[in-house]
């Protein structure tokens, strides 16, 4: 696999993730949140680290763009399709284990969440896709 393709498809995606992260996550379902998630005051922090927020959001688009390279999904549907898919299964995978063993929010948060991240994730594939696609076109084999 290229390093320049894998290099350039994560630094997008992380971009794509944490921007689209903070519009859908706490500009359009953060009361959601709020009202469902534990109440607990070590809970939430005032204000979130950034560090492990690129870091975690860096790990989720390094992982969007190998599915979406692996696949050949280099395109702005391609890439929302693929993304959309590793979204949805990795937090749906991640939100009903924690629940089984922390009580950080209701049913309804760990059903919902999982929507969610799949519009996030594969919004940060479709950007991805696009990227890749536009700076990484492939070539035309020529013969003679």
């Amino acid at each position: 696999m290229d390093a320049k393709k894998l290099v350039t498809g994560t630094v997008a995606g992380t971009v794509a993730q944490v921007i689209f992260g903070y519009l859908i996550f706490e500009f359009l379902l953060g009361s959601y949140y709020a009202a469902n998630m534990t109440q607990s005051a070590d809970l939430m922090r005032e204000a979130s680290l950034l560090w492990p927020m690129i870091l975690g959001n860096l790990a989720l688009a390094l992982l969007v763009t190998l599915a979406v390279v692996k696949t050949g999904s280099e395109s702005l549907l391609g890439g929302f399709k693929v993304a959309a898919v590793v979204g949805f299964l990795a937090w749906f995978g991640l939100h009903f284990n924690m629940y089984a063993m922390l009580t950080l929010g209701n049913l309804s948060v760990i059903i919902i969440d999982p929507f969610a991240e799949a519009v996030r994730t594969g919004i940060t594939g479709a950007v991805i896709g696009f990227v890749l696609e536009r700076f990484f076109k492939a070539e035309p084999v020529t013969t003679g």
